[in-house]
């Protein structure tokens, strides 16, 4: 029922290496962009929330707002493909597994 703490760690590592696909650590970098600029759009709002007009506010939370949520779809997308190819190897492996234990 339990894991040990190597199997774990074993886990852990193969989806590190999964992590650097190239197609997956775009979507990594581009999920870091848009959490970027949203953070620069509330630094933005913070630092002239004086001198812009109330229009101009919302409009900058509002941009901060959709940039969180393709930053979460971002992400959702990419922790998926990591799983996915996680277990796409891993059920290919015990499979190859069960074949040779019935060939014996």
């Amino acid at each position: 029922m339990f894991r040990s703490i190597e199997e774990i760690y074993k886990e852990k590592k193969e989806k590190e290496k999964i992590a650097q696909l190239p197609s997956i650590r775009k979507l990594k970098y581009l999920a870091l962009f848009f959490i970027s600029i949203g953070i620069a759009l509330i630094l933005t709002n913070l630092i002239w929330l004086e001198t812009f007009s109330p229009t101009v506010i919302l409009v900058l939370r509002g941009c901060t707002g959709i940039c969180a949520i393709i930053f979460l779809i971002i992400v959702g997308i990419y922790m998926h493909k990591i799983h996915t190819i996680y277990n796409e190897q891993r059920y290919r492996n015990n499979k190859d597994k069960d074949k040779l234990n019935e060939e014996s």
